[in-house]
């Protein structure tokens, strides 16, 4: 790949976060996506929801969340919905059909989580993109595929620094970062 794809990602890249920044910064729009997952009207949506409407409109709204498709198995990307829903509600995966302490059922996004959900959607589409590229092909990154991958995407050289930074983001040291520990590194990075 030579500087004319590396430049043609970038563009690709800035009409991406353009579209993404004109769909959330129009309440219209973000009311039309919303009437559009929330077909039945009840106020709330569902992951699944949220997964059919993607599968069915990937063109729709300029492709924003066309992204979220896997391009070799053409289904949405599940990771990055169930990380974009536990970051909007601030809930646990494993007991979505609980109740909250305020009775009101886990398990769904409400309209007013609803842009905050779509943030995480794109954001965890990006991170996504970027874990796949490093992890080779078993959803999970070792320290060599770390080391070697960052280097190749995003020029790093100190190879000190990158492997301290592989012990930083694997809490648990497995000696493979998983997806949700990757997407925690990286938005408590974005956060300080």
């Amino acid at each position: 790949m030579g500087s004319a794809a590396s430049s043609q990602m970038t563009e690709e890249k800035e009409a991406s976060m353009a579209a993404a920044k004109e769909l959330l910064g129009s309440k219209e729009k973000c009311q039309e996506v919303w009437a559009t997952v929330d077909f039945n009207g009840n106020g709330l949506v569902s992951v699944a929801e949220m997964d059919k409407m993607i599968g069915e409109n990937p063109d729709k709204w300029d492709g924003v969340f066309g992204a979220c498709i896997d391009q070799n198995t053409g289904k949405v990307k599940q990771p990055v919905l169930i990380r974009a829903w536990k970051r909007a509600t601030g809930k646990a995966v494993s007991h979505p059909h609980t109740i909250n302490e305020d009775g009101s059922p886990d398990g769904f996004i409400h309209r007013f989580e609803f842009r905050v959900f779509c943030r995480y959607i794109i954001l965890f589409n990006d991170l996504f993109d970027v874990f796949d590229e490093l992890n080779g092909d078993d959803r999970r990154i070792d320290e060599e595929e770390f080391v070697a991958g960052c280097a190749k995407l995003f020029n790093a050289d100190d190879e000190a620094e990158l492997r301290q930074a592989f012990k930083n983001i694997d809490s648990n040291g497995g000696g493979q970062i998983l997806f949700d520990e990757f997407c925690h590194y990286c938005i408590s990075t974005l956060n300080a």
